[in-house]
């Protein structure tokens, strides 16, 4: 899903190369570092998102989760 939301980001800034480069001064809207970073830090926070729940369900018993339902 992150992966995606990357890809649709992506498109999505090339498509408004123009609206953005009007609000940014000095940036090109596609400079490879500043869409590196981006894509770096969203990846980052995507993993972290998905490890702390994954990490926390596998702590549970599962047989305690069966007796459950």
């Amino acid at each position: 899903m992150t992966a995606i939301g990357l890809g649709l980001g992506l498109v999505g800034a090339a498509a408004m190369r123009r609206i953005i480069e009007r609000q940014i001064y000095g940036v090109s809207p596609l400079e490879p570092t500043v869409i590196a970073g981006v894509v770096a830090l969203f990846s980052i926070v995507g993993l972290v998102a998905c490890l702390l729940p994954a990490r926390r369900a596998t702590r549970v018993d599962p047989i305690v989760v069966l007796n459950v339902l």
